[in-house]
């Protein structure tokens, strides 16, 4: 009698799971879509096999990269881009970082983010560019030197200073500071060697008004009127 009421409550438990009696049509249901790696069977056919989904673990976690790359792409070029800070040492950003500005920069629709990167880049690498060729400079400079010395041995103070009055006299001693030349050994030899065969009488003045070689200036009577 035992046996006959457990095998009735079993069968009501097997009719209240599946109503319609006979085996469940579906023993091992797949999970919901959008649960585990399953949620691409929910999608259309032709997006559900493209590799660049595959590396989604969920739907979530595809809008999430979705939305982070929305945020990366630039809006439209501002009006003027801000050209930033000078480099250190300089009184205004170099040259080319304002061309870029008004010219390839917009039309590579750059944000203002994107170009102060490339801007900052650009004046560090000039900066180092410009440091080292100062210092090449200031190498062979140096080594020009020390081969004028080995040349004029004992004379050179004399010959130096022979030089620098002649520049002076000449009226070239300002134009060749600006230029940054006055100091150079070449320039010191060319000039030490013209001391010696122009007169310093030839830069004095010559006679009264007009347009006569007295009206000349000391660089002119030796190079000539550059027109």
């Amino acid at each position: 009698m035992a046996d006959e009421e457990q095998g009735a409550q079993q069968a009501g438990q097997e009719q209240s799971t599946n109503p319609g009696g006979g085996a469940d049509p579906n023993p091992n249901p797949d999970p919901q879509p959008g649960s585990g790696d399953n949620w691409l069977s929910a999608l259309p056919e032709d997006l559900r096999g493209n590799e660049a989904l595959k590396g989604f673990k969920s739907p979530d976690e595809l809008a999430k990269a979705h939305l982070e790359t929305l945020g990366k792409i630039p809006g439209p070029p501002p009006e003027a881009y801000e050209l930033g800070a000078a480099p250190e040492g300089y009184d205004k950003p170099f040259p080319v970082i304002e061309a870029f500005a008004k010219g390839p920069a917009k039309e590579l629709g750059l944000s203002q983010e994107q170009f102060g990167k490339l801007a900052g880049f650009t004046n560090k690498y000039l900066v180092g560019l410009v440091q080292e060729q100062k210092a090449a400079q200031e190498k062979a400079n140096q080594e020009a030197t020390d081969a004028l010395k080995t040349e004029w041995g004992g004379e050179y103070e004399a010959k130096v200073q022979a030089a620098d009055a002649f520049m002076a006299k000449a009226g070239l001693a300002e134009a060749f500071k600006e230029l940054g030349i006055n100091e150079h050994p070449t320039i010191r030899k060319a000039m030490a060697g013209l001391s010696k065969v122009i007169k310093e009488d030839s830069f004095e003045g010559g006679g009264g008004g007009g347009q006569g070689d007295g009206d000349q200036s000391p660089a002119a009577k030796i190079f000539g009127n550059v027109k």
